[in-house]
């Protein structure tokens, strides 16, 4: 977690029992619920002893438009997103947190990035499902219309 978003947690928890002061009613604010999950295993060292740490990684990820490259310049535009925007580590089967070191998490981040299933995500969402089926379409009409562009 980026430092800035655990100075916006402490504000709003800060906020939240404030508001539970006056009203006497909880406010918040709620942990939110990372909507994707992967099981990992790292390898540690601790006293010269090499053990294995099982963990469940749950992140979200930005959507990603793999963009267009084919076509009038006019319509073309390069990828982007696709990038992991928040992530946290549980033992399995807990709510307990799990440390993740800098390296440990880039290494998950860097798989999840390369390996995620952003077809998947787009199916829950029309305007995505239709964007990605019409520029497959216009791809195809552009591959055997034989105009050279």
């Amino acid at each position: 977690m980026a430092w800035e978003d655990r100075e916006m947690q402490k504000a709003l928890e800060a906020d939240g029992e404030k508001l539970r002061q006056l009203t006497g009613e909880d406010h918040g604010p709620w942990p939110r619920s990372l909507p994707h999950a992967v099981d990992w295993q790292f390898q540690r060292v601790k006293d010269e002893e090499d053990y294995i740490v099982d963990v469940l990684v749950r992140y979200d990820i930005e959507p990603y438009d793999p963009g267009r490259i084919s076509g009038p310049p006019e319509d073309c535009y390069p990828p982007e997103g696709g990038c992991v925007s928040d992530m946290q580590a549980f033992k399995p089967g807990t709510d307990e947190v799990v440390e993740l070191s800098e390296a440990e998490s880039k290494e998950v981040s860097d798989w999840v990035e390369q390996h995620h299933d952003h077809d998947a995500d787009r199916h829950g969402d029309p305007d995505a499902a239709y964007e990605a089926w019409r520029d497959d379409q216009m791809d195809r009409r552009d591959d055997w219309s034989g105009e050279d562009w």
